[in-house]
């Protein structure tokens, strides 16, 4: 890759040419290929065999996006639930020992 403004040679990774310092941003081309239905890794077009799991792929096998697992909205409320509790009981029992021992 060179730079479109002074022709220079461009590292990968960089953000700027380190001749002429024009900043750019690299745009990943879309590899071609298909994902394991085993592992899901992203495999070379082309490939018989998964390299992650050794599975088989299926010759029209297109690439599916892996599943996000879902965040129940609830678990902050509980770990909000919980804190406040913990505050409460630990209070208690300070204002108990303080009360029963002065």
């Amino acid at each position: 890759m060179q730079c479109p403004k002074c022709g220079a040679a461009l590292q990968l990774g960089a953000g700027c040419c380190p001749r002429c310092g024009t900043k750019y941003t690299v745009r990943r081309a879309r590899r071609p290929g298909k994902r394991c239905p085993g592992c899901g890794q992203v495999v070379p077009a082309g490939a018989a065999v998964c390299p992650g799991c050794g599975g088989a792929l299926a010759a029209d096998a297109p690439i599916k996006p892996k599943p996000r697992p879902m965040k129940s909205p609830l678990t902050g409320l509980f770990v909000t639930l919980i804190a406040v509790l913990s505050v409460i009981v630990v209070g208690a029992a300070g204002f108990l020992i303080w009360y029963f021992l002065f």
